[in-house]
Order: structure tokens, then sequence, then C-alpha cells
């Protein structure tokens, strides 16, 4: 069986001259639009605002942890050394995104929409994307211990050097997904989870207990 074809992760399009903002005055309200800024080294922890619009925007080095930004929508954006640990971005919009050693521990993605999404480096321990859809999604050297894309909408979705134990697959359809970069000690899912996904003779051994296989 052969593995799914993984399209070219499209990069976020921003601008050169973007506006610098190093401290938020104010919090974030409902229905805004935030286009072509830089937001560096800046506090948005605790926000609460639903359907706020990102647009060719960088976050470097901010905090944005607790924040619970529903329905959000993020176009052409990049974070960077940023806190987003328990960040609430549920039914959000995401696309054309890069997140990079970001720290996303408990990270709230469910029924979210991401597309051409690339996560690299970051703490993703505990995030959930359960019943998101997954399109053109890249997760590279990173932790997803804990976390769940139970019954995800998956297409085009790539593994690589992902520590994930305890990992909730069920019901996301990964036939032909590659686990062999992986750690999937623990990984969470009934038998016909596990069909049509690619792993390594001694992973597929780990895999024998959700199977019912009794080795001795």
């Amino acid at each position: 069986m052969g593995k799914k074809v993984i399209n070219k992760v499209i990069a976020p399009k921003i601008i050169e001259d973007l506006k610098l903002i190093d401290i938020l005055d104010r919090n974030l309200e409902d229905d805004e639009l935030y286009e072509e800024i830089h937001f560096d080294s800046c506090d948005m922890y605790d926000q609460i605002a639903e359907h706020v619009e990102f647009s060719q925007c960088i976050f470097k080095n901010v905090n944005i942890t607790n924040s619970k930004l529903r329905h959000i929508d993020l176009t052409d954006v990049i974070f960077e050394n940023c806190d987003l640990s328990n960040v609430d971005f549920s039914n959000g919009i995401i696309h054309r995104v890069e997140f990079k050693n970001c720290k996303l521990v408990g990270a709230n993605f469910a029924d979210s929409t991401l597309q051409n999404v690339k996560i690299e480096e970051c703490n993703c321990d505990y995030a959930n994307f359960a019943f998101a859809a997954l399109k053109n999604v890249e997760i590279k050297n990173s932790t997803l211990n804990s976390g769940s894309i139970e019954s995800c909408k998956v297409s085009g979705v790539e593994f690589n050097g992902v520590t994930m134990r305890r990992f909730d697959i069920s019901k996301a359809g990964v036939k032909g997904i590659d686990f062999t970069s992986c750690d999937i000690e623990g990984l969470i899912g009934e038998v016909r989870d596990l069909y049509g996904i690619i792993v390594t003779p001694m992973q597929a051994l780990s895999l024998s207990k959700i199977m019912g296989i009794v080795i001795k």
C-alpha cells in the first residue's frame, strides 16, 4: 500500500514593510481586522474576543497564553518563538500559517479548518485538533504527546520526527500516513483506525495490543 501523496505546504505571503507593534495598549475586540503588522515581544495573554482576523502578520516572541479567540481567521501569518499555551482557536480558519519554535501546550484547534499549515520545533503536548479539517499540514520535529486528531478530516497531513505518545487518532482516517519517523508509543485508537497506516516493524509490535494480538 503506497504512501499518500503530500502536496507542498504553501508558505505565508507577507509583505516586507510591516507596521511594528511592541506594546498592545488595549484588548482585542470582536470582529476586528489586523493587517500587515509585526507584533514583536508584546503581551496578548488572557484575551477574549471572537471573529478576530489577522492577515499578513508576524508574531515574534509574543505571549498569547490563555486567550479565548474562537472563530479566529488567520491568513498569511507567522508565529515565531511565541507562547500560545492553552489558547482557544476553536472554529477558526487557519490558512497559510507557520508556527516556528512555539509553545502550543493545550492549544485548542477543535472544529477548525487548517490548510497549508506548518508546525516546526513546537511543543504541542495536549493540543486538541478534534473534529478539525486538516489539509496540507506538516508537523515536524515537534511533540504532540497526549494530543488528539479524533474525528478529523485529514488530507495531505505529514508527520516528521514527531513524538506523539498517547496520541488519539480515533476515527481520523489516517490511512496512508507515514509514522515511521515518529514515536507513537501508546497510540490511541481502535483496529479500524490503524488500517493502512505506515509504520516500522517495531512500531507494529507496539500496536499489537490495539489489534488484540498476544505475543509470546
